[in-house]
């Protein structure tokens, strides 16, 4: 009987640490995904700013490139969805846009985000 229960012990030992194992592979790359995203939606929004500052310097075309109305089209169709963009001017918040908050799920709980930070 004590046979038995020593491998069984092993066994769950075992199966424990292969679970820690996985799940912190699988959080860490969760992680790199997300800032890959957080990354790839920046870069596109600095471009699309470039690309609106260039074509708004022609004669005779004049407008404020963080005018709400005109401008969240744009903005939204470039961001990654879940990810949240925040123009400063000086240090201060100037606009805040998030994109596909809906499309992304539910936001994630406490203990998710802790995880993540840590």
């Amino acid at each position: 009987m004590r046979l038995i229960v020593g491998l069984f012990l092993r066994l769950a030992v075992a199966a424990m640490l292969c679970l820690a194992v996985v799940t912190a592979w699988v959080v860490v790359d969760t992680r790199t995904m997300l800032r890959t995203e957080i990354e790839s939606s920046a870069n596109r929004v600095a471009r699309q700013f470039a690309l609106r500052t260039w074509l708004a310097s022609a004669p005779g075309v004049s407008y404020d490139l963080l005018d709400q109305a005109r401008q969240s089209a744009w903005l939204i169709s470039v961001i990654g969805p879940g990810v949240c963009v925040e123009f400063t001017q000086g240090g201060r918040p100037m606009r805040r846009i998030c994109s596909g908050w809906d499309g992304a799920g539910k936001t994630a709980p406490a203990w998710v985000s802790g995880l993540f930070r840590s």
